[in-house]
């Protein structure tokens, strides 16, 4: 009998990776991670005590990857605020699983929004614009990556730049 492949840990993490990246975190098992990488469930289970285990390492290299995705995908011709939220939408729009596998699952490490403004550091005037384009900007990408919505990239940007403009009355 040939001798099993041996597998490290980066290897199982990263046929994880792409497993979630086209089907889903719940599409992931240790028998199908086993098959791919062509090695028996033992060194799966000896790396990860547990799935859990396993989803953490695999949201860490989600978070990474969606973050590069976005700031490769943004034209750096805009406003930074649309060019990123833009960007972020399109983002989620084309990598929908990884998208609801971050934002969607029990994953989320914030322990609640206002994180997100005191992450910014920014005056309260623009902490509070940028609160409020990151939610708005949140919600259309969680609707694009949960449905079958064609959205043009021009709409996208439009909606955004209304949006900053209320906002803006709001906070003068």
């Amino acid at each position: 009998m040939p001798p099993k492949n041996k597998v490290d840990k980066e290897q199982i993490i990263e046929a994880a990776f792409d497993i979630m990246r086209k089907e889903g975190f719940e599409a992931i098992t240790t028998r199908r991670l086993a098959d791919i990488l062509q090695c028996s469930t033992q060194p799966i289970y000896y790396i990860f005590k547990n799935m859990e285990d396993l989803k953490k390492e695999v949201y860490v290299k989600a978070c990474k990857f969606f973050e590069q995705e976005v700031y490769k995908r943004r034209n750096t011709n805009e406003i930074e605020f649309l060019a990123v939220g833009v960007s972020y939408i399109m983002t989620a729009k084309g990598e929908r699983n990884l998208f609801r596998f971050i934002t969607m699952g029990n994953n989320y490490s914030l322990q609640g929004v206002e994180e997100l403004v005191k992450g910014a550091n920014l005056p309260n005037k623009e902490s509070y614009l940028f609160l409020n384009m990151w939610i708005y900007a949140h919600g259309i990408a969680t609707i694009v990556a949960s449905n079958d919505v064609e959205v043009k990239e021009e709409n996208i940007r439009e909606l955004l730049l209304k949006a900053e403009q209320g906002f803006e009355k709001v906070y003068s």
